[in-house]
């Protein structure tokens, strides 16, 4: 992932931020540089040493290196160079020499806060690598031998269901080819019903791309002849055309069978997604780092990854339920009368769908009020300006209407004409 600036974010992993990795140099080596100098003054002094060995080695690492990895070891020399610095005095400290160093851990403490808006797409991420490292063993019954499809489907028998072990055995003489299908069902089924919420879609996605490169293969140019066997020589290593296009027709039932199951988990997650998606919108908000001293420094960066850490495993817990629980509460569902409700058990694909477009309706509902609520205030205060303006000129008005004719009155008399008020006077 990347920040609006464009920098990377992979912190956690090697070689990640190789031009991050390269601002640590000249720091650390006028750092190194002021500890030769005071280990001149203090000849092999304990502590010196020790703050040399801990810059050397954090030197040493490589562009390979996680950012963290060097962060934590910057982190180790700035606590060490502040237990020095509380027991010598000022013209021996290592204050101005570690600033570089300072600044450093706050500008990867900030990029390490921006990366925290992918922390559930990390989480989403594990659980997708878990259900790409399981997709060989069926890549295997689908590239299968013709010679070793009697031998695979004894085995399967033998090992799935062994109670029928001599039937199958009598059958596999005669219609291998039917067992072999059925078998490659069974197998296609159990790739998608024995996972979780987390790895469903990219199983979904994997069962599709096999289905994709089988069809391409038969689509290159493997045609059969009408006696079935394989007009190409380099092709006798392959099941025939038919018998593979019904296998591509196998998948493509097994994984439609699962799409209603599919979008059942996908809302349901993202349902449940929106509130921790709130909570870790408001923990990066309130995050800060305390960069007083290593020991304030230490303090807030152990809270802040302490709800990180809860946040993320109250994700986990979303995607983790198994999909095979949620399949025997559809199953349970469908051998009820049918009331027309898309009913999955645990999952009522039809209420979540209610529910979240209510909450969609509710929320817009809430922003038109508001806007409204702000633009009624806008008009109510600029029409209370215009009639207190109003009012005050024809206040003014009228005084001066009344001192004109107090004057007048004045003059009639024969008196003396009272002096007009000053405007400016209160």
């Amino acid at each position: 992932s990347r920040s609006r600036t464009g920098v990377s974010l992979n912190l956690y992993k090697p070689g990640g931020n190789p031009g991050e990795l390269g601002r640590v140099e000249i720091p650390l080596k006028q750092y190194v540089r002021r500890l030769q100098t005071l280990l001149d003054e203090f000849h092999d002094h304990p502590m010196l040493l020790m703050l040399l060995r801990l810059a050397h080695r954090v030197g040493s690492l490589t562009s390979e290196a996680p950012l963290m990895e060097v962060l934590t070891g910057l982190e180790l020399i700035l606590k060490k160079s502040q237990e020095w610095q509380a027991y010598v005095p000022r013209r021996c400290s290592l204050e101005e020499d570690t600033k570089g160093i300072s600044h450093l851990i706050m500008r990867w403490r900030k990029m390490e806060l921006m990366s925290w808006h992918e922390t559930l797409t990390r989480v989403e991420n594990t659980y997708e690598k878990k259900a790409v490292s399981s997709w060989c063993h069926l890549y295997e019954i689908l590239n299968i031998e013709p010679k070793d499809v009697k031998s695979f489907v004894s085995k399967r028998v033998e090992k799935n269901r062994p109670e029928n072990k001599g039937q199958h055995q009598e059958q596999d003489s005669s219609n291998a080819t039917d067992a072999y299908l059925s078998e490659l069902y069974h197998a296609a089924t159990q790739f998608l019903q024995k996972c979780n919420f987390g790895e469903l879609p990219k199983r979904m996605e994997i069962l599709d791309s096999l289905r994709n490169q089988m069809m391409a293969a038969i689509s290159g140019g493997d045609v059969d002849d009408g006696d079935g066997k394989e007009g190409h020589a380099e092709n006798q290593k392959q099941l025939p055309s038919r018998m593979r296009l019904k296998m591509c027709n196998i998948l493509a039932n097994v994984r439609n069978l699962h799409a209603e199951l599919l979008s059942a988990c996908e809302a349901r997650v993202e349902r449940d997604r929106g509130p921790i998606m709130g909570k870790l919108k408001d923990a990066v908000k309130l995050a800060k780092w305390d960069m007083s001293n290593y020991w304030a420094l230490r303090a807030s960066t152990r809270a802040s990854h302490r709800k990180l850490c809860t946040i993320s495993n109250q994700y986990t817990e979303i995607l983790s339920p198994s999909v095979g629980i949620v399949r025997l509460a559809l199953d349970e569902a469908d051998a009820k009368p049918d009331d027309g409700s898309l009913d999955y058990g645990i999952l009522n694909v039809t209420l979540i769908v209610k529910e979240i477009r209510a909450e969609i309706r509710e929320r817009e509902e809430k922003k038109k009020k508001f806007e409204e609520q702000v633009e009624q205030e806008k008009k109510a205060n600029a029409k209370a300006g215009r009639v207190v303006r109003g009012a005050t000129r024809r206040s003014r008005k009228t005084n001066e209407n009344e001192e004109a004719g107090d004057a007048e009155k004045s003059k009639d008399a024969g008196g003396v004409a009272p002096r007009p008020k000053d405007k400016g006077r209160k």
